[in-house]
């Protein structure tokens, strides 16, 4: 981000504000390491399991096994669940559980989830809507969804490439939004700010 910054500076791009940068890669990336939420309209909130949820913490499109669940994210900014006090991720296979992570915070109506059935991507972005970014996972941005599984259950986490990975039950899991017979329901949140 710094370096694209630099860079419109350099070739005479002047006048660019950081959501314009943003808008002009179809993404939105939320201030980070906040105690409250930033001007920007959505931050990334530091947060630990024995203190309460921050306000205006983004909610999962429904509960888990009857638990609210939130976007988190770990301290390597890899996405997951906020279930209970805890967030979790999904990596390499496994869920991880952690008591000192960030939750993700939204101004009231600038987030939006979208049941989709097709692989999203930047070049997809509706007018007025940017995915929201959390991290580089290798060359891929990871993204903010949420997976409907087969028993109701809704799980936050991450998109790379063209799946949607969340943790459950001690593992790693993926859904492909475009495989019409997984019986799964792919989510992705929409900045609309």
């Amino acid at each position: 981000m710094k370096r694209l910054l630099a860079l419109s500076l350099v070739i005479g791009l002047n006048g660019l504000t950081v959501a314009q940068v943003q808008a002009e890669q179809r993404y939105k990336e939320c201030s980070s390491g906040d105690y409250e939420l930033h001007y920007s309209g959505c931050s990334w909130l530091d947060q630990r399991s024995e203190d309460p949820l921050r306000q205006y913490a983004v909610a999962a499109p429904g509960r888990e096994n009857g638990h609210e669940v939130h976007v988190c994210r770990d301290p390597s900014a890899v996405p997951g669940k906020r279930v209970g006090a805890n967030c979790y991720i999904p990596w390499a296979g496994k869920e991880y559980g952690h008591g000192r992570y960030q939750v993700l915070a939204a101004q009231p109506g600038l987030v939006e989830w979208e049941a989709i059935n097709y692989r999203a991507n930047e070049a997809q972005v509706q007018p007025g809507k940017l995915l929201i970014k959390s991290m580089n996972e290798g060359s891929y941005n990871a993204y903010i969804c949420a997976v409907q599984d087969q028993h109701g259950n809704f799980m936050t986490g991450k998109y790379v490439g063209t799946y949607c990975w969340y943790p459950y039950g001690g593992h790693e899991y993926a859904v492909d939004p475009a495989n019409h017979y997984d019986n799964r329901q792919v989510y992705v949140l929409w900045y609309k700010g």
